[in-house]
């Protein structure tokens, strides 16, 4: 199974929204000015309803010349594989 993700930007802040659209989650956001990770926050919207092996997909939705959010994508991406990595192998591989 898959969950897929849109990372995007405005002038405020970088957002990361589920493409699933029966999601009703807030989507996770990183406010540019304050740049504070809500890592509690980011677990409950990627990772709180997972309950067998997955794969994470997150799509680059920011423009090509912003080199910030490329980086910050780039660092949320590989939060997300490597907590699904971890989860996959610690936590759900017996679950089925």
């Amino acid at each position: 199974m898959k969950k897929t993700f849109e990372f995007s930007a405005d002038h405020e802040k970088y957002i990361l929204k589920n493409t699933n659209p029966n999601e009703e989650k807030e989507e996770f956001v990183i406010n540019k000015k304050e740049m504070q990770f809500d890592t509690n926050a980011f677990y409950k919207y990627v990772f709180s309803d997972i309950i067998s092996e997955m794969e994470v997909e997150i799509v680059d939705k920011t423009a090509d010349n912003d080199k910030v959010a490329k980086r910050v994508y780039g660092i949320v991406s590989e939060i997300s594989k490597e907590v699904m990595k971890k989860m996959n192998e610690k936590c759900l591989q017996n679950i089925q």
